[in-house]
């Protein structure tokens, strides 16, 4: 019976097969299911068959973006969706940072490394034109194509963002801002980008940093949690001795001065100034009084009892006061006949010659105690015989 049935009712519509052939689809007049052939005598066999879809080599993760044309195979970029509240058109290429929001969209300008503001929010490239105050498409990781990289550009450059929308590839240095835009993938007139933005961090963003308020001349210093801006504090923040520079005077030279850390080495020469208190090698004092004793390369000077005009006699142990008889010679000889000084009449009295044949004359009694003044030493004198040419000591 089967065979024979041409039409039936299902829920009181007819259908009815007569004159269906191979490739026919049931299609409703109407009135009733008849048989007529898929797609008006036209069928669809592949996604390329549409007329606005147009597939070249298709490969693994692509899929279909429109094109302005057509409907093409790439890898799909991520994009977004925003409005350009600049007032003149963000051209394809142009890199911009998010600025707020209106409506449902959020909003653009153009990016600038002059500034945190207008760097640190970058979000991407203009992948289209976008007139001013209306949407267009921001390319935040993918492909941008279409722009002019014909000059200055070779493919694998490396892109960070520059001035008023623009990328360079001269890397920005401080005060500057870097932030890191993508490479160049084809440099020519219709050039493509891979892009692929990374911002640049300000030292008081990291998390163990706090700079709340820096002042010119402070440095980081860790106190124990976070790194904070400080004064340098030669007393707690540094170790060792610490030594500014050391000046070189009359009779004294410095050596390995002048930088943090240094050990400065002070030479004292022979010529030294005058002092109250003696300041050459091989001397040393128990005062300063006429009761002073002092001790020239381990030879002693007594001044205990000395009074004025004396003078200071080797007695073979040491240098006591004594008091010489006789007038005043306008030269002194030593007892080998050699010269030794040369002194106006009545000013000191002759030197008797003691065994290393040196004396200090006394000339005066000061508040401070009694001065004595060397007398100088002429050559054929023993060495140890030369001890304090012109010094005067109180």
């Amino acid at each position: 019976m089967a065979n024979f049935l041409k039409s039936l009712f299902v829920k009181g519509v007819e259908i009815d097969t007569a004159g269906a052939i191979t490739g026919d689809v049931l299609k409703y007049d109407g009135t009733k299911f008849g048989a007529a052939s898929a797609g008006g005598g036209s069928s669809v066999g592949a996604l390329d068959d549409l007329s606005d879809v147009v597939v070249t080599a298709p490969e693994e993760f692509q899929g279909l973006s429109y094109n302005g044309t057509s409907w093409v195979n790439s890898h799909i970029p991520l994009v977004s969706y925003v409005r350009n509240v600049e007032s003149t058109t963000i051209t394809t290429g142009t890199c911009v940072y998010l600025f707020g929001a209106t409506g449902d969209h959020a909003t653009v300008k153009r990016a600038d490394n002059n500034s945190d503001t207008t760097s640190s929010k970058t979000i991407g490239v203009a992948g289209a034109n976008i007139t001013a105050s209306n949407n267009g498409p921001i390319v935040t990781r993918g492909y941008v194509d279409g722009i002019d990289l014909s000059t200055g550009y070779t493919a694998g450059d490396t892109l960070w963002l520059g001035e008023n929308g623009a990328f360079t590839t001269t890397k920005p240095s401080a005060p500057d801002h870097l932030v890191f835009i993508g490479v160049v993938v084809r440099a020519t007139i219709n050039g493509i980008i891979y892009v692929a933005t990374q911002n640049g961090y300000e030292l008081d963003e990291l998390h163990n940093v706090s700079l709340p308020s820096p002042n010119s001349g402070e440095f980081l210093k860790y106190n124990g949690s976070l790194w904070v801006a400080d004064t340098v504090d030669l007393g707690t923040d540094t170790t060792g001795n610490y030594v500014a520079g050391v000046t070189a005077g009359t009779g004294v030279t410095v050596t390995g001065s002048g930088f943090e850390g240094a050990t400065p080495t002070v030479a004292i020469g022979q010529s030294v100034a005058t002092s109250a208190t003696p300041q050459f090698a091989g001397l040393t004092s128990t005062g300063t009084t006429a009761t002073s004793v002092l001790t020239v390369d381990g030879i002693e000077i007594d001044t205990t009892g000395a009074s004025a005009n004396q003078v200071l006699q080797y007695n073979g142990t040491k240098f006591v006061p004594a008091t010489v008889s006789g007038g005043i010679p306008d030269t002194i000889f030593d007892a080998k006949g050699d010269l030794i000084a040369a002194s106006a009449p009545d000013t000191a009295a002759r030197l008797p010659v003691g065994t290393n044949g040196q004396f200090l004359v006394a000339n005066s009694v000061t508040s401070t105690g009694l001065e004595w003044q060397t007398i100088s030493v002429m050559p054929n004198f023993e060495d140890d015989q030369n001890i304090l040419a012109n010094q005067v000591f109180s």
